[in-house]
């Protein structure tokens, strides 16, 4: 009898070690022939997406060559991602639509589709609707968008919210809505808010908007206590990125008041994109504080010959950082710097002439 139920015992093991094969491989079976069908419904999705693009595209080209033909209407979100994506591929990113174009645009119906998304429960489908309103490049679309915005947990759909509010200004009151907007999120890196500065002011400059007319919205947010001192850094940063030299001052003025370091390193390297030159410049080379020293040392090349001794005397800087900010801005000051790297390499200590020769070797590359 014990050698019956051995016998029964092994075969049923045999068994089920075989069914439980079996059963493994009809699942990869099917979770290949899933990934395959999977696969066949994205492609075909991509596919009909890039039709519907380049019918789009084809019809702006008629649009924009003076032919009166509407612009295909739009019936959901992809077919306005479409349209979004056919325009940016037109204009470029950071192209502007004229009157006859946007008027086109609204009577796709798109801008209506784009709104409604906004309330979807998938977060994918939110992020597309904030991007599609970015490329429609209706201006009517700021205020929507930056309305959801302060409701939206999600920091992606947060921060798309920027970039396309930032390609919707078209008054620069709107930047000081933006900024109100960066400064509700403490939690949100520089780089968004310097991205949406940036492309905020580009965004009014194409529509013709004189710089001047820019001052009382970016100097209401440099004076704005609310903000975090890392939206302030992006806004100095994007001012001096954008070349708005005619707000040199009003930037070495709120630094001053400020006070803050990491402003006023900020503000020196504005100055130094900007290629100009300001007392406080000076003031700051030799600093105890080594972000602050190294900014006012590269930002001294537009100085011109009266600053050449201050910044070659921290070539002897114990600071290596320091010594080699100030080779680097002392060749790129022309005859000056080069004579002050000539006359380096006769120092007595060694670590100013090893610099010293450093940078001439380098410069006779």
């Amino acid at each position: 009898m014990h050698t019956l139920n051995m016998a029964v015992s092994h075969y049923l093991t045999v068994v089920l070690l075989w069914m439980v094969i079996a059963i493994f491989g009809v699942s990869i079976v099917a979770l290949f022939i899933s990934l395959g069908f999977h696969k066949r419904h994205t492609l075909k999705r991509s596919r009909l997406f890039q039709q519907q693009v380049d019918l789009n595209e084809r019809a702006l080209t008629l649009l924009l060559a003076g032919d009166e033909s509407p612009l295909p209407t739009v019936h959901d979100l992809e077919q306005v991602s479409a349209l979004g994506s056919a325009l940016t591929k037109k204009l470029g990113s950071t192209g502007t639509a004229d009157p006859v174009l946007l008027g086109a645009i609204r009577k796709t119906g798109a801008p209506a589709i784009a709104l409604r998304a906004l309330d979807a429960q998938d977060w994918a489908q939110r992020y597309r609707a904030v991007s599609a309103c970015g490329d429609l490049r209706l201006p009517e679309l700021f205020a929507p968008v930056v309305e959801f915005a302060y409701a939206e947990e999600n920091m992606k759909i947060f921060g798309i919210c920027l970039y396309a509010g930032a390609h919707l200004v078209s008054e620069p009151s709107q930047v000081k809505t933006l900024f109100d907007l960066t400064s509700s999120r403490p939690d949100l890196s520089t780089g968004y808010d310097e991205g949406m500065f940036r492309i905020a002011i580009q965004s009014l400059q194409r529509l013709g908007i004189a710089p001047e007319r820019l001052n009382a919205a970016l100097e209401y947010c440099l004076r704005d206590n609310r903000a975090d001192e890392q939206h302030l850094l992006a806004l100095i940063l994007a001012i001096g990125q954008e070349q708005l030299v005619c707000f040199k001052d009003t930037l070495v003025r709120m630094a001053r008041l400020r006070g803050h370091e990491r402003l006023t390193a900020a503000t020196l390297r504005s100055l130094q994109s900007m290629e100009l030159c300001d007392s406080m410049i000076g003031e700051h080379i030799g600093a105890a504080n080594l972000m602050l020293n190294i900014a006012a040392i590269r930002a001294a090349e537009s100085c011109g010959p009266d600053i050449v001794s201050q910044v070659s005397e921290q070539l002897a800087s114990p600071d290596f950082n320091v010594r080699y900010a100030a080779a680097q801005t002392l060749m790129n000051m022309g005859a000056y710097g080069h004579r002050a790297l000539l006359e380096r390499q006769e120092d007595t200590r060694p670590e100013v002439r090893h610099m010293a020769a450093f940078a001439l070797a380098a410069e006779s590359r």
